[in-house]
């Protein structure tokens, strides 16, 4: 399904952004991706995911809402098809394994995954939401 939304993208880049309303990281870089998204809102899309219980999601929709992301989406992993472990590592690493060429080696909040609107995997990064390193992509093309 995830594939199918990020083809669906209108923008060149579609920004897959995990995370978790509990996730200090993730509260912190928050600010940053809104402002990134904001300057380059015609070339990249963030689309967020939660590993959380889906019995917590309306928190996650709040966390995301709280940053101004409300008319983004917010995907919630099935914890029954990638993974009952309370953390959720299990989860982002099962599914992330159909989106990826290779298994991520290491999975944590927040990981971000970069991609085309034709669906192809450019990058992984973890937090800080690196900017500069997005900008030299972004200016490749």
């Amino acid at each position: 399904m995830l594939k199918q939304v990020i083809k669906a993208s209108s923008q060149k880049y579609v920004i897959v952004v995990f995370g978790a309303s509990w996730c200090k990281p993730c509260h912190q870089s928050m600010p940053i991706i809104r402002k990134y998204i904001s300057a380059n809102k015609k070339t990249i899309n963030p689309i967020f995911i939660s590993t959380s219980d889906w019995l917590e999601a309306s928190e996650e929709r709040a966390y995301i809402d709280k940053y101004q992301f409300n008319n983004y989406p917010l995907l919630m992993v099935d914890i029954y098809k990638y993974g009952t472990k309370y953390a959720g590592w299990d989860r982002l690493t099962n599914f992330t394994t159909e989106l990826l060429p290779k298994p991520l080696e290491y999975a944590a909040y927040p990981t971000y995954l970069l991609f085309n609107n034709k669906g192809e995997f450019i990058i992984k990064m973890n937090a800080p939401f690196d900017t500069k390193k997005l900008d030299k992509i972004l200016a490749e093309d």
